[in-house]
């Protein structure tokens, strides 16, 4: 047997890697993903390794691995080497007619404690069962978007405005429907246009003409709209939200308008951010053109802010800001230990003290 060739794919959320061979077997093996920087870049790092393994056995692991190892010393090159492994037992055990485990000593136990691992969210247990109640990426964006609520916009602001990331925040114009209303999550990208055809006419984008975009949606992902400037339509409204929110959306902001107002604040934990409120259907005014493709949405300091797929949203009554999908976890941290400053500041002139000497102590009010 030979392997005749190494391909990727990233399907729904998850980069996989297939090693092809003469006698019609196929190897598979999933990417780790949770970390930002692995789906992006993943691809040509697996398809580099292709040169070393075409023409080997792929039953023959070590052999293999000893060929692509060295290569996995850095930084996505690890992700790389270990998912073609993956790849190579799973072919392995395929041709043997056996599970892996046979391959490699033996079952030891068939339940394993679950613990953490990277993902810091608290465990309702022990079991197998409890910790796969939530997929790794599910959980990890649930962590985020629970520890930026914990802050406000105008502090993650600052941090970004130090890092040289001033250009983040989205027009002012853009706010909550609701000022209670607080939404944080990474962007699922909606462009659209206006558009005066009719249903009949338009058949250029199916996934949108018979709503099967929904799909695509995934738990703790924040619908963000751009509308081109459109300005009297409702982009967006309470039956639109509802099957996002059934998909596991976690709220929508809109450089543009809503409608069904009243009905929108009705469905809890939803919040939705907007220009303004209109009763004016956008059908015959207005069409989505782009679905998870990068997005200019209006600035406050430029003519526009740049949202990429995955790039993270946080906004509360003060406005909306856009933290880039690979910076958002410095940002937090760096914006968690100043929040901490600030509580000990506010404290420390609630109980009396000077105000000069808390600025030149902490260097911040």
């Amino acid at each position: 047997m030979k392997i005749i060739d190494l391909k990727c794919a990233i399907i729904g959320r998850n980069p996989v890697v297939r090693i092809a061979t003469d006698e019609g077997l196929s190897g598979y093996g999933e990417v780790e993903h949770f970390k930002p920087y692995i789906k992006p870049c993943i691809k040509p790092y697996v398809l580099a390794l292709k040169d070393a393994l075409v023409g080997e056995d792929p039953t023959d692991v070590e052999r293999c691995m000893l060929k692509i190892r060295p290569r996995g010393a850095f930084k996505p090159f690890g992700a790389a080497v270990s998912v073609v492994e993956h790849a190579l037992w799973d072919v392995a055990g395929k041709a043997a007619g056996l599970p892996v485990h046979k391959l490699l000593g033996g079952k030891v136990r068939d339940r394993v404690r679950v613990y953490n691992g990277a993902v810091r969210v608290p465990l309702t247990g022990h079991e197998p069962e409890e910790g796969l109640s939530m997929e790794p990426e599910t959980a990890r964006i649930a962590d985020t978007a629970r520890r930026l609520k914990k802050l406000y916009t105008a502090a993650v602001y600052d941090i970004m405005d130090e890092m040289g990331l001033r250009h983040q925040c989205l027009d002012l114009a853009i706010k909550p429907i609701d000022r209670s209303m607080r939404v944080a999550g990474p962007a699922f990208t909606i462009a659209g246009m206006s558009d005066p055809r009719s249903d009949e006419e338009f058949d250029d984008f199916p996934e949108v003409k018979d709503l099967t975009f929904f799909r695509r949606m995934y738990p703790g992902c924040v619908v963000v709209i751009a509308v081109a400037g459109e300005t009297r339509a409702g982009h967006w409204g309470e039956l639109m939200s509802t099957a996002a929110k059934a998909r596991g959306a976690a709220g929508v902001i809109i450089d543009g308008g809503t409608r069904d107002g009243n009905l929108l604040m009705d469905i809890p934990d939803w919040p939705v951010f907007a220009r303004y409120l209109s009763p004016i259907e956008s059908k015959l005014r207005y069409r989505i053109r782009a679905l998870e493709k990068p997005i200019a949405m209006a600035g406050s300091l430029t003519s526009h802010v740049r949202v990429n797929p995955g790039d993270w949203l946080f906004g509360d009554m003060d406005g909306v800001v856009v933290i880039p999908v690979d910076r958002v976890d410095e940002v937090l941290a760096k914006a968690e230990e100043i929040s901490g400053i600030e509580d000990t500041v506010r404290d420390e002139i609630r109980a009396g003290a000077d105000v000069k000497a808390v600025f030149d102590k902490y260097g911040r009010l």
